[in-house]
């Protein structure tokens, strides 16, 4: 956690490299990137990482590189493409009529996306179910506005 950041004594008594800092988030993003060679264009296939990297981890903690092992190039490629279309009809929504809701829905899907590039955000339930939820709200929302013009 946060201390070993600002309790030198910590610091002291351990050997501190940048991998032991990102509690091995380096390593496991090494392996994913590694796993990607092997199949760069379709992937491993589904939550294959844990299979494939052979580290406790079921995922390596960036969904980037989550994406690139399980999905390869075309997965990855589609699901950015279809986050940053939910990106757009968010801000589009939100400049249309600037209330809580659309703000917050907005909110939500940038939020779980930057959370999702250094922790395993998109691979539980919870997260994906906000996610799945702001989306409907910001699809729904730009349907009606819509209509309405």
């Amino acid at each position: 956690g946060l201390t070993r950041l600002v309790n030198p004594d910590v610091l002291s008594t351990q050997q501190v490299d940048l991998n032991s800092l990102s509690s091995g988030r380096i390593e496991q993003w090494q392996k994913a990137w590694a796993l990607t060679a092997d199949k760069p264009i379709f992937g491993h296939g589904a939550e294959s990482y844990y299979f494939e990297a052979q580290i406790k981890s079921r995922h390596p903690h960036n969904f980037i590189l989550q994406f690139m092992v399980e999905y390869g190039v075309v997965g990855l490629v589609m699901t950015l493409v279809g986050l940053a279309y939910l990106c757009y009809l968010g801000v589009a929504n939100t400049l249309r009529e600037c209330n809580c809701i659309n703000l917050f829905c907005l909110a939500s899907v940038l939020s779980l996306i930057i959370h999702g590039l250094v922790s395993g955000t998109l691979f539980y339930s919870p997260p994906l179910f906000v996610l799945c939820v702001a989306a409907a709200y910001i699809c729904a929302e730009h349907s009606r506005q819509n209509r309405i013009k």
